[in-house]
């Protein structure tokens, strides 16, 4: 946290007070100096930044899935899936299927070396070098999504230890955003 407040420093006066708006403001400054950088990354990063953003909040909810799974703090993705979740993003937005497979080689690529958040610690597997970047990245995923799936998945994770630091995101996103839930997960969740 205190690398996250430093890189954040040197951008704004301020830090934020909100946790989500601190990820927030931590995650563009990460993909702001990715860009900066003269690479075929900085293209991709460029050209793609909504399906990178996706792929990231994909990737994050399924490794959080997968840690539930396996009892543990931590999970990567392995090639294959990691490609399957950015096959299955892509498959919404380009029908051209060879179009679309070049787009996942080239977003694979610069996720072998980095990509934003995701790490390759090891070759053919992929993570994020932080739990608690992996964590914000999966509430963004769940509250991207309808407000009726929204309220039914944190109350399916509201009392599940290994997704509070995703709650207390998403509950966090909801007071930065005045999301329409915000009652609904802070009185009612509560009681």
């Amino acid at each position: 946290q205190v690398t996250i407040l430093a890189a954040l420093l040197d951008r704004v006066p301020r830090a934020p007070h909100e946790r989500w708006r601190l990820y927030k403001l931590y995650f563009n400054t990460i993909y702001d100096r990715e860009l900066g950088r003269r690479s075929d990354a900085a293209d991709i990063l460029r050209a793609q930044r909504p399906h990178i953003e996706a792929i990231h909040t994909r990737a994050a909810l399924h490794l959080q899935v997968a840690c539930e799974a396996e009892g543990s703090t931590s999970a990567l993705l392995s090639h294959d899936a990691l490609l399957a979740i950015v096959d299955a993003r892509l498959a919404e937005q380009h029908s051209d299927a060879e179009r679309r497979d070049k787009l996942a080689r080239e977003i694979l690529e610069v996720a072998a070396n980095r990509l934003v958040f995701l790490v390759s610690p090891r070759e053919g597997f992929y993570g994020f070098e932080l739990r608690s970047l992996q964590e914000f990245m999966a509430a963004e995923a769940i509250m991207n999504g309808r407000e009726q799936t929204v309220d039914g998945c944190i109350r399916r994770i509201a009392r599940t230890t290994l997704w509070r630091n995703v709650l207390l995101f998403a509950i966090s996103r909801c007071f930065a955003d005045s999301h329409p839930l915000t009652e609904a997960f802070t009185v009612d969740l509560c009681e």
